[in-house]
């Protein structure tokens, strides 16, 4: 019996919403496939998802898992998030609370104890802004040119994660990336996610989608 794993978004917490999936599946005995057709924005993510052990290889059957099985008829449940709506909508009941990553986090020296900010996603300006009035000391931005750390590949910047004290992001993938970090690897974690009210008002009309108990979110206006 097969499971066929398929989403059309492309981005990582697009794709981590769905990695609990082929460990349960394969745990009730069926084979788990992935489209081919399935997006990724970028190499890293795909190197990432793909060392699922429960993934068996790619496949261009139809899709029968994964975006497929509508999970927003059911925001009426009282699942919190996309991993907990996701399980429940494929099997009558949620399992995890979190996504989960099979990459094995190493420490970098020196990130330890220090506090890593990751904004270069959207609001640019709004979350330097917010930053600069806070209390954060010397913070080492990523990927944000001049004097910032650049990182290598989707791998060392797991590894900056888990090394660090406080992880500081927006509302992206990087805030779905370090909640399955902390969930496995390192529960002392300090994760902080800037979110603006309108991105705080969609996900209240779909019920809180990518909230994990785990992140702290601190509301900023834009």
């Amino acid at each position: 019996m097969k499971r066929i794993l398929h989403q059309p978004w492309g981005g990582l917490g697009d794709n981590l919403q769905f990695s609990t999936l082929p460990e349960i599946y394969h745990i009730l005995g069926y084979e788990v496939w992935m489209h081919s057709d399935n997006a990724y924005r970028n190499k890293g993510i795909h190197d990432l998802i793909m060392m699922n052990p429960y993934i068996k290889g790619i496949t261009n059957e139809s899709p029968n898992i994964g975006s497929c099985v509508s999970i927003l008829d059911g925001v009426q449940n009282n699942n919190p998030n996309f991993v907990a709506k996701v399980e429940y909508f494929h099997f009558g009941r949620s399992f995890n609370n979190y996504p989960v990553i099979y990459y094995t986090p190493k420490v970098i020296d020196f990130f330890v104890g220090r506090t890593v900010v990751d904004i270069n996603s959207i609001s640019h300006n709004v979350y330097l802004t917010y930053l600069n009035n806070t209390d954060v000391k010397n913070p080492i931005y990523l990927n944000d040119g001049g004097h910032s750390y650049n990182t290598k590949n989707i791998f060392e910047y797991i590894d900056i994660i888990f090394s660090c004290e406080t992880f500081v992001c927006s509302f992206s993938g990087g805030s779905v990336l370090a909640s399955a970090i902390k969930n496995q690897f390192k529960n002392e974690l300090n994760i902080d996610c800037y979110v603006t009210q309108s991105i705080m008002n969609y996900q209240i009309r779909l019920s809180y989608l990518y909230y994990f108990d785990n992140v702290n979110y601190k509301l900023i206006k834009e």
